[in-house]
């Protein structure tokens, strides 16, 4: 019962109602978990993932009767592994696949033209879906490649759910000043405005430095191998995108 608390060793914080729980003694949690507030809340995240597993099972089953389950959870393997699928025309591989799983292994050519599209699709609308109505923390960064093409990255993440929608553009000076409140070294005061401090707890987890962002870019030119440059761009975006999100 008490998955639904996050600690940094000082605060418990309670992933339902996103905020803090005063936690010096066991019946205090044990009263917040009888709240009403904390069980509408939590059955509402219970639903919310309810329904983001059913979008799976639609999205992998959907695209008419040519579709394979197998063909797709293979072809999601494979990019997700940055195995380029051409290794599937490899006869040792395809044989010792057949063998194990006793399903026909489909050519290269059949899971880049019918699955790929698909998969960076469903993708997309998982990603949509747990960004829908909640308040997001974005970072962004731009770099060439080898082939002196521009290319932006963008990635984000979810700070939490809220009932209203906020939009804050957030600087450098101001996320590090979050940092310090959050941490302890500084104070609330007008230079954080108009954030609450409800908003400043959902801003516990933003990133202040552009790590992520340098790691898609390595997968990126990871993949753009000398080998693969024949790699139409638009597929090279889908196969990034899919084997960046794989965990969804």
């Amino acid at each position: 019962e008490f998955d639904a608390f996050t600690t940094d060793g000082s605060v418990l914080f309670c992933k339902y109602c996103e905020a803090p729980v005063t936690a010096s003694k066991k019946f205090q949690v044990q009263q917040h978990l009888k709240t009403s507030k904390h069980i509408r809340l939590e059955a509402v995240k219970s639903n919310s993932a309810q329904k983001e597993q059913q979008l799976l099972l639609a999205c992998s089953s959907k695209s008419g009767p040519d579709r394979s389950q197998f063909n797709a959870d293979l072809c999601k393997a494979f990019v997700s592994a940055d195995i380029p699928l051409h290794k599937l025309n490899n006869k040792c591989l395809k044989s010792f696949l057949e063998q194990y799983t006793g399903k026909k292994v489909p050519d290269e050519s059949t899971l880049r033209k019918n699955y790929v599209s698909q998969l960076f699709k469903d993708t997309m609308e998982i990603i949509r879906r747990k960004a829908c109505g909640k308040k997001i923390w974005v970072s962004l960064d731009e770099t060439t490649d080898v082939e002196q093409r521009c290319l932006v990255n963008l990635i984000f993440g979810v700070l939490g759910d809220e009932t209203e929608r906020g939009k804050y553009y957030l600087g450098f000076e101001k996320l590090k000043k979050v940092s310090q409140i959050m941490s302890g070294d500084a104070i609330i005061d007008e230079t954080v405005q108009p954030l609450t401090m409800s908003d400043l707890l959902c801003m516990k987890h933003a990133p202040i430095v552009s790590c992520d962002v340098e790691r898609v870019f390595s997968e990126y030119k990871a993949m753009l191998t000398d080998n693969r440059r024949g790699f139409n761009f638009e597929n090279l975006r889908h196969h990034v995108i899919i084997k960046c999100n794989h965990n969804l």
